[in-house]
């Protein structure tokens, strides 16, 4: 042959060989296809029903650190096959729950559109800016809990462009604390302007907010469904206070839960949120060492508290407020089911104690008393003793620790 009949023949080949090579990544193709369903077939998830596979992917989610990654659910069950692909995307409820440590409207936008109708709640660490903020106000109606964790201050005017969040329940406002432990300071007017927003709010949680007053001061705001305030995250830790005169610009009528740390709003202030409110109290929880007389002007405004936990470093308190409680015709918390005292002094004070709690003990179901005092090592009299087990027989849930250890212990399900 030629030298140009063997060059038209290579061709020739070469052109064999590509459709050759095309055919078989047809048939590789048509091989992975029959693979997937092959695998369908055989993959228990996708036999069983919908509802239970959805369920299943439900528990992969970790609720407490559900940050978006390829290695963690949804976003890895995805990754899996088309049909489990199928099973994620259809299960509205794996989206419905997104934390964000980073400022993505991307990412944050994704997760709201496959929740598609349904609750959403969104905790945002250091990622609030605009256009995040134009994404949570896209879907406001559908945003039931939010929590917004800052550096340097929440700003509410990027939230405030879009209009309100009529949807929303739960409000959470925090600082992030850096390595020095100092906390972030926040506008007032920003705060009670992000509240404004919520008109249906629920629960409203201020963690270790400072906040700082603005030159125009914020107007009344009545909050007519709030019905748990809370400021700090405990009473044990004064760094960890929020501040709380908050409270001098707000209204409150149906609240039942409150966590005042009493370090910024005075007492003359706090009587009038108390009295303007008139609120149906249950629960409160003071972070601050008051006088017996200043507790009790407030508790007489309270009478449906069922609730009361404080923190004092008087023996003058103790020598007050548990004969108050034994006085049964003083009408005194008369509803008072649980009290906690954290008591900063280093003797117990039993001799007031014990006839306060054998007069409340037809209604106070649960007692606890934990002396912080570094020096409390003291140990319970046996004739002490012996009255606290005849209350715990009646069914009252005592508990009294010192710095020791725990001096007597109702129930071992007790802290």
């Amino acid at each position: 042959m030629s030298v140009r009949e063997l060059e038209a023949r290579i061709v020739e080949i070469s052109a064999d060989i590509e459709v050759q090579k095309e055919l078989v990544k047809q048939l590789e193709r048509s091989k992975s296809a029959v693979q997937r369903q092959l695998n369908s077939l055989r993959d228990p998830m996708v036999r069983l029903p919908l509802e239970i596979s959805s369920e299943i992917f439900l528990q992969c989610l970790y609720w407490n650190t559900h940050c978006p990654t390829p290695r963690s659910a949804p976003m890895l069950l995805m990754s899996i096959c088309i049909p489990w692909s199928e099973i994620a995307l259809s299960n509205s409820v794996l989206w419905s729950t997104i934390r964000l440590n980073f400022p993505s409207a991307q990412i944050l936008r994704l997760w709201l559109q496959r929740a598609r109708n349904h609750a959403c709640s969104v905790t945002l660490e250091r990622a609030l800016n605009h256009v995040v903020a134009n994404v949570l106000t896209e879907y406001s109606m559908r945003l039931k809990h939010l929590k917004i964790y800052d550096e340097d201050g929440v700003s509410s005017s990027a939230l405030a462009a879009g209009g309100s969040f009529p949807s929303l329940e739960t409000l959470t406002i925090g600082s992030v604390i850096n390595d020095e432990e100092q906390l972030n300071t926040f506008s007032l007017n920003d705060v009670i302007e992000l509240l404004r927003l919520a008109p249906n709010l629920v629960e409203c949680t201020l963690d270790t907010v400072y906040t700082y007053d603005d030159i125009s001061a914020p107007t009344m705001l009545v909050l007519p469904n709030l019905t748990c305030m809370k400021s700090g995250r405990t009473l044990l830790e004064p760094a960890l206070l929020s501040h709380d005169d908050i409270l001098f610009h707000l209204s409150l009528p149906a609240l039942q839960t409150l966590f005042i740390p009493f370090n910024r709003i005075s007492d003359a202030d706090f009587l009038l949120f108390l009295e303007r409110s008139s609120p149906p109290l249950q629960k409160l929880v003071i972070g601050a060492d008051l006088s017996f007389s200043e507790l009790d002007q407030y508790l007489r405004l309270l009478p449906s508290l069922k609730y009361l936990e404080l923190f004092t470093t008087s023996e003058t308190f103790t020598n007050d407020f548990f004969p108050a409680l034994a006085d049964s015709s003083a009408q005194f918390v008369p509803e008072l089911r649980m009290l906690k005292i954290k008591h900063a002094i280093p003797d117990f004070v039993h001799e007031t104690l014990l006839p306060a709690l054998f007069a409340r003990r037809t209604r106070l179901a649960s007692f606890e008393f934990t002396a912080t005092h570094w020096r409390c090592r003291w140990s319970l009299d046996a004739s002490v003793s012996d009255a606290l087990g005849q209350l715990a027989v009646g069914g009252m849930e005592i508990y009294i620790k010192g710095a020791s250890g725990v001096f007597f212990k109702s129930s071992p399900d007790l802290a």
